[in-house]
Protein backbone atom coordinates (compact mmCIF):
# COMPACT_ATOMS: atom_id res chain seq x y z
CA UNK A 1 0.00 0.00 0.00
CA UNK A 2 1.66 3.41 -0.90
CA UNK A 3 3.74 4.72 2.30
CA UNK A 4 1.30 8.51 2.11
CA UNK A 5 -1.60 6.57 2.82
CA UNK A 6 -0.71 5.23 6.29
CA UNK A 7 1.91 7.23 7.32
CA UNK A 8 2.22 6.17 10.74
CA UNK A 9 3.67 3.29 9.15
CA UNK A 10 5.67 4.17 6.31
CA UNK A 11 8.73 4.15 8.50
CA UNK A 12 11.30 1.10 7.09
CA UNK A 13 10.93 -0.14 10.62
CA UNK A 14 7.29 -1.58 10.04
CA UNK A 15 8.50 -3.79 7.04
CA UNK A 16 9.08 -6.70 8.84
CA UNK A 17 5.62 -6.65 10.92
CA UNK A 18 3.84 -5.94 7.33
CA UNK A 19 5.81 -8.86 5.88
CA UNK A 20 4.51 -11.30 9.04
CA UNK A 21 0.61 -9.31 7.97
CA UNK A 22 1.29 -10.53 4.37
CA UNK A 23 2.02 -13.85 5.84
CA UNK A 24 -0.45 -14.28 7.86
CA UNK A 25 -3.26 -13.15 5.10
CA UNK A 26 -2.92 -16.47 3.28
CA UNK A 27 -5.12 -17.75 6.17
CA UNK A 28 -6.40 -14.92 8.17
CA UNK A 29 -6.89 -15.73 11.93
CA UNK A 30 -10.55 -14.74 13.18
CA UNK A 31 -8.80 -12.55 15.85
CA UNK A 32 -5.68 -10.28 15.49
CA UNK A 33 -4.48 -8.12 18.71
CA UNK A 34 -1.70 -5.55 17.71
CA UNK A 35 -0.12 -4.17 20.94
CA UNK A 36 2.97 -1.69 21.16
CA UNK A 37 3.98 1.55 19.38
CA UNK A 38 1.28 4.45 19.43
CA UNK A 39 -1.99 4.07 19.16
CA UNK A 40 -1.81 5.95 15.43
CA UNK A 41 0.74 3.27 14.55
CA UNK A 42 -1.95 0.65 15.75
CA UNK A 43 -4.48 2.01 13.79
CA UNK A 44 -2.40 2.43 10.45
CA UNK A 45 -1.20 -1.29 11.31
CA UNK A 46 -4.62 -2.53 11.54
CA UNK A 47 -6.06 -0.49 8.29
CA UNK A 48 -3.09 -1.97 6.92
CA UNK A 49 -4.33 -5.57 7.52
CA UNK A 50 -8.04 -4.78 6.18
CA UNK A 51 -6.48 -3.71 3.13
CA UNK A 52 -4.94 -7.18 2.79
CA UNK A 53 -7.42 -8.82 3.54
CA UNK A 54 -9.02 -7.40 1.15
CA UNK A 55 -6.66 -7.06 -1.18
CA UNK A 56 -3.98 -9.59 -1.19
CA UNK A 57 -1.75 -7.08 -3.19
CA UNK A 58 -1.96 -4.92 -0.74
CA UNK A 59 1.73 -4.49 -0.38
CA UNK A 60 2.19 -3.70 -3.46
CA UNK A 61 -1.04 -1.90 -4.18
CA UNK A 62 -0.35 2.13 -4.71
CA UNK A 63 -3.51 4.08 -4.70
CA UNK A 64 -6.38 1.48 -5.92
CA UNK A 65 -10.32 2.23 -4.43
CA UNK A 66 -9.88 -0.58 -1.88
CA UNK A 67 -6.66 1.02 -0.64
CA UNK A 68 -8.21 4.52 -0.32
CA UNK A 69 -11.26 3.74 0.95
CA UNK A 70 -9.62 1.58 3.59
CA UNK A 71 -6.62 4.34 4.32
CA UNK A 72 -9.68 6.61 4.81
CA UNK A 73 -11.48 4.74 7.11
CA UNK A 74 -14.86 4.91 4.79
CA UNK A 75 -14.44 0.62 3.53
CA UNK A 76 -18.35 -0.24 4.21
CA UNK A 77 -16.33 -3.92 5.25
CA UNK A 78 -14.33 -1.84 8.00
CA UNK A 79 -16.11 -0.90 10.87
CA UNK A 80 -13.76 0.80 13.68
CA UNK A 81 -15.46 1.56 17.72
CA UNK A 82 -13.36 2.60 20.89
CA UNK A 83 -14.33 2.37 24.09
CA UNK A 84 -13.33 5.62 25.14
CA UNK A 85 -15.58 7.60 23.27
CA UNK A 86 -17.92 8.65 25.41
CA UNK A 87 -22.15 8.07 24.53
CA UNK A 88 -22.71 11.74 23.94
CA UNK A 89 -19.80 12.52 22.36
CA UNK A 90 -20.61 9.95 19.71
CA UNK A 91 -24.19 11.41 19.29
CA UNK A 92 -23.01 15.17 18.76
CA UNK A 93 -19.94 14.14 16.35
CA UNK A 94 -20.53 10.66 14.93
CA UNK A 95 -17.54 10.08 13.08
CA UNK A 96 -16.09 6.88 11.48
CA UNK A 97 -14.87 5.58 14.74
CA UNK A 98 -18.00 5.11 16.54
CA UNK A 99 -18.62 4.83 20.47
CA UNK A 100 -18.15 1.24 21.59
CA UNK A 101 -21.52 0.47 23.61
CA UNK A 102 -24.41 -1.64 24.17
CA UNK A 103 -26.21 -0.72 21.29
CA UNK A 104 -23.07 -0.81 18.66
CA UNK A 105 -22.51 -4.50 20.12
CA UNK A 106 -26.15 -5.15 18.84
CA UNK A 107 -25.21 -3.34 15.35
CA UNK A 108 -22.13 -5.09 15.26
CA UNK A 109 -23.66 -8.78 15.85
CA UNK A 110 -25.73 -8.35 13.29
CA UNK A 111 -23.59 -6.73 10.93
CA UNK A 112 -21.39 -9.73 11.12
CA UNK A 113 -24.14 -12.20 10.28
CA UNK A 114 -24.10 -10.71 6.81
CA UNK A 115 -21.85 -11.80 4.03
CA UNK A 116 -19.11 -8.92 3.57
CA UNK A 117 -19.88 -6.63 0.92
CA UNK A 118 -17.18 -7.14 -1.75
CA UNK A 119 -15.06 -10.48 -2.21
CA UNK A 120 -12.99 -10.02 0.66
CA UNK A 121 -13.26 -9.93 4.51
CA UNK A 122 -14.86 -7.97 6.74
CA UNK A 123 -12.46 -6.38 9.68
CA UNK A 124 -13.60 -4.89 12.98
CA UNK A 125 -11.52 -2.07 14.43
CA UNK A 126 -12.10 -2.56 18.67
CA UNK A 127 -9.56 0.20 20.76
CA UNK A 128 -9.82 1.11 24.03
CA UNK A 129 -12.20 -1.62 24.96
CA UNK A 130 -10.23 -2.14 28.72
CA UNK A 131 -12.68 1.04 29.58
CA UNK A 132 -15.64 -0.61 28.66
CA UNK A 133 -18.86 -1.35 30.35
CA UNK A 134 -18.83 -4.65 31.59
CA UNK A 135 -22.45 -5.78 29.49
CA UNK A 136 -21.05 -4.72 26.26
CA UNK A 137 -17.75 -6.43 26.34
CA UNK A 138 -20.08 -9.61 27.85
CA UNK A 139 -22.12 -9.34 24.55
CA UNK A 140 -19.17 -8.46 22.42
CA UNK A 141 -17.87 -12.10 23.62
CA UNK A 142 -21.08 -14.23 22.78
CA UNK A 143 -20.88 -12.61 19.06
CA UNK A 144 -16.95 -13.51 18.54
CA UNK A 145 -17.65 -17.20 20.43
CA UNK A 146 -19.03 -18.03 17.15
CA UNK A 147 -16.56 -17.08 14.10
CA UNK A 148 -17.80 -16.62 10.51
CA UNK A 149 -15.88 -17.87 7.50
CA UNK A 150 -15.68 -14.31 6.67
Amino acid sequence: MNASLLPAVADPAFDRLKAVLDRLGQTPPQVLLLEGGSEEQRLDLARYWAARCNCPQAAHAENGAVCLQIASGEYLDLAAYDGRISNREDEENPGLVRAFNMQRVRELKSRLRDAPHGQGRRVVLLMGLSLNRDEAANALLKALEEPSPT
